[in-house]
């Protein structure tokens, strides 16, 4: 009972002391996730400890976390949609984010076969570490993050191993591909007047306002938050 109690203090721990510190850490953690993404933190932190001795790995955690913190961050991601910021899209906000998931429902497939055209071993079958068990984990990512990634990891049987170089590749790429929207921002206007027949003044975003400049909600939920929905589940 004292293990189960400990495994599950420090899973817990480390999780409040990311989020502090990507939050409020000051400039060294502001550095250090600049370069290192958090929710990689998450992974690698509990991995390490295990790893080394530290901390057992215990599957009273695990079924915690199934069967408790996923469905809640599911909803919560869920709950946390603005729908009539959503409804102001307009058709063609609509129609990017129908592309994009038929880029993933087709592209995830398409990309696996014509890989496998230059390297069969891919597309064999290995069980748990099955490629397309791993595809199919990212793709989880499109509507509800990590928790979508991992509830695709339960649900086809992805290995840990090729969930985690999955995850890990979902995240580099998720942040060089940011790197270059915040490059290419500064010729919004071109592109507007190429595609949409837009024209916006250049230093004038088109971009919608965020929820702190509307003054409404949603976001990544403070420290607070978290602590206050720690204490209901308790």
């Amino acid at each position: 009972m004292v293990a189960h109690f400990s495994s599950l203090a420090f899973v817990l721990g480390v999780t409040l002391f990311v989020a502090y510190t990507a939050e409020r850490g000051g400039a060294f953690f502001e550095k250090l996730y600049r370069w290192v993404p958090s929710i990689l933190l998450l992974y690698l932190l509990p991995a390490l400890a295990v790893n080394v001795g530290v901390l057992r790995a215990d599957a009273s955690v695990r079924l915690l976390a199934m069967d408790t913190a996923l469905p809640l961050c599911l909803i919560v991601l869920t709950a946390v949609i603005h729908l009539p910021d959503l409804l102001k899209i307009s058709r063609p906000g609509l129609l990017t984010f129908l592309a994009g998931t038929l880029g993933i429902v087709v592209g995830g497939p398409l990309a696996l076969a014509l890989a496998g055209l230059f390297e069969p071993d891919l597309l064999a079958e290995r069980g748990a570490d099955s490629v397309w068990r791993g595809l199919i984990c990212i793709t989880g990512g499109w509507i509800n993050g990590t928790p979508g990634q991992l509830s695709m990891k339960e649900v086809y049987g992805s290995s840990e191993p090729l969930f985690l170089s999955a995850l890990a590749a979902d995240i580099i790429l998720q942040n060089l591909w940011l790197v270059f929207l915040l490059y290419s921002a500064k010729f919004q206007h071109h592109f507007n007047r190429l595609l949409l027949g837009a024209d916006a003044p250049p230093g004038v975003s088109s971009a919608p306002p965020t929820p702190k400049e509307n003054g409404g909600g949603g976001g990544w939920p403070s420290v607070k938050e978290w602590g206050v929905a720690g204490l209901t589940l308790g």
